[in-house]
């Protein structure tokens, strides 16, 4: 059910619980309602403690030194000045009572959809409200770039309301996007300036990317505009520094088969429960990206004599393989499987934030934890936030929609049906007719079972008048809809403003649109009332 809200700005209309909606799948409703059993545990605050009890004792003082140095060494290549708090929040990264929560995403151009600058906010957010109730740690925000992720066409463009703007890249096909130089700037700049994109826009885009600045820079400077006062720091796992930390578990999935049986162990289990894998195990977790090249498979196959190594361009044996991997550790790249691993391998995390693909693919994970003995974060579904116009806000109000209908319906075709059904009221004592038939029928066909000889007939002629009243209800609606095209007409609005090209918003549209001028004020603005432990899906009207 909807919840009422108070914030002041925006105007907050409501929530509703993710787990109660039709976005939500069942194996993230499953996990937050803990109807299954999983290896991993979803976000509560009494779970934090001993979270942070198990990671105390698997990050080292030398793990520390070495992550705390990357990242200087990372905003120091950026040319970046660190705000006071992200001093300070590199300083508490050193110390063994320093935790973090991080969420991850794409480099998309501009940040892309809105939900970019929504899972930060609450990275920000969900920081700030652990260290207010355990003020013995420290909290630090991250953002995990994936910067090799190595689809361009995912994270070229970002619509701005009524225009998409896309970058141009002179790129070997599939290379680590976080590597790409792009090119013909001065063309983005004037279809942002001809489609009077607000300035703010234009600004942060002159001073975040440029020709001979790589796209992973990009990005940071980008977020560091947006939310660098907050303390939150960017990290590039692209790195041979962090690389040289992973070896073991990369080793460990080169040679033996036991992680990777893990995997598939737990894949297994969740595909038996929910007939699908947001990713599909595979040999090897493993991509492997030449000195300048684009990333490549690293496929494995095995027989009882050796093991043979190879990608679509290359072959290696396993001693030659493990040489590159102690040479150049920063040529071997994981997948979406081996990613969470490698990251919490090497941050003192004690909690992720994902979209609901995300915490899926990470569930298949928990047996690979234990295996190499590394503790498991916490996992904490993102929240999801909808903007209306306040025209839009008036329409639901007038019409008593609220979001939880129009979620659940879906598809503007549904919600024509659903409306339709819903404002019914010239012929509804047909539909409580309808009603009202198919009690009588069957207490009149339970009074007949006595009656072998009469029951059939009388199944019968039931059956036709249900089929008839059903028919007569259809025909009832579309009347309705008919009487009711300027109300539908203002509903599609609505809709269009929710699901744009039927897409739901914050996937489409980017948040710099929607907050031109506030964007940087997000975490406060969205997670004024934030309750982490029941990710929720709320609506607001600007």
């Amino acid at each position: 059910m909807l919840v009422q809200s108070s914030i002041p700005y925006p105007n907050f209309l409501g929530k509703i619980s993710i787990a109660d909606s039709a976005l939500c799948p069942k194996i993230v409703r499953d996990f937050l309602f803990k109807t299954q059993e999983f290896s991993f545990k979803a976000f509560d605050f009494q779970a934090v403690e001993k979270t942070i009890q198990e990671k105390s004792l698997y990050f080292t003082t030398v793990k520390r030194e070495i992550l705390c140095r990357e990242i200087k060494n990372q905003y120091n290549i950026s040319n970046v000045w660190l705000h006071e708090r992200q001093q300070k929040n590199l300083t508490y990264l050193q110390d063994e009572n320093t935790f973090c929560v991080t969420t991850g995403h794409q480099l998309n151009f501009l940040g892309g959809p809105a939900y970019f600058l929504y899972k930060i906010a609450e990275t920000i957010a969900l920081s700030k409200e652990i260290s207010s109730r355990f003020p013995n740690i420290n909290i630090v925000p991250i953002f995990w770039m994936a910067t090799e992720d190595h689809d361009f066409q995912e994270i070229k463009s970002c619509n701005l309301g009524s225009n998409t703007v896309s970058l141009e890249a002179g790129l070997q096909e599939g290379m680590p996007v976080g590597r790409i130089f792009p090119k013909n700037l001065h063309k983005v700049a004037n279809e942002l300036q001809s489609a009077q994109i607000p300035e703010e826009i234009i600004q942060l885009f002159r001073s975040c990317y440029s020709e001979d600045t790589p796209l992973a820079i990009s990005t940071g400077k980008l977020v560091q505009e947006i939310f660098g006062s907050t303390g939150i720091l960017c990290l590039d796992g692209d790195s041979a520094n962090l690389k040289q930390l992973a070896k073991p578990i990369f080793k460990e999935e080169i040679t033996s088969e036991k992680l990777y049986e893990s995997i598939v162990q737990e894949s297994n289990l969740i595909l038996k429960k929910y007939g699908k894998l947001q990713v599909k195990p595979r040999r090897s977790h493993l991509f492997y990206i030449p000195t300048g090249g684009a990333r490549e498979r690293l496929d494995i196959l095995k027989n009882e004599v050796s093991s043979i190594f190879f990608t679509q361009k290359r072959q290696f044996t396993e001693e030659e393989i493990l040489d590159e991997l102690e040479t150049f550790p920063e040529k071997f790249s994981p997948n979406a499987l081996l990613r969470p691993i490698y990251q919490e391998h090497i941050l003192p995390n004690i909690c992720y934030i994902g979209g609901n693909a995300e915490i899926a693919y990470w569930l298949q994970l928990g047996s690979a934890f234990t295996y190499l003995a590394c503790p498991k974060p916490l996992l904490k579904p993102r929240e999801s936030f909808i903007a209306t116009s306040i025209s839009c806000a008036h329409i639901m109000r007038k019409n008593e929609l609220n979001l939880e209908e129009l979620i659940a319906a879906g598809s503007w075709e549904k919600i024509q049906f659903y409306f339709a059904k819903k404002n019914f009221s010239k012929h509804k004592t047909v539909l409580d007719f309808k009603s009202d038939f198919s009690n009588l029928a069957s207490s009149f066909l339970s009074e007949l079972q006595d009656s072998p000889h009469l029951l059939p007939t009388a199944e019968a002629h039931m059956t036709q008048i249900t089929k008839t009243l059903k028919k007569l209800e259809h025909k009832m609606i579309r009347a309705e809809k008919i009487l009711e095209t300027q109300k539908l007409s203002s509903i599609k609005r609505l809709y269009e403003e929710i699901f744009p090209g039927g897409n739901f918003q914050e996937r489409k549209i980017s948040g710099l649109i929607l907050f031109p001028s506030l964007y940087n004020s997000l975490p406060e603005i969205l997670f004024n009332q934030y309750t982490p432990e029941n990710p929720s899906i709320h609506q607001f009207a600007l």
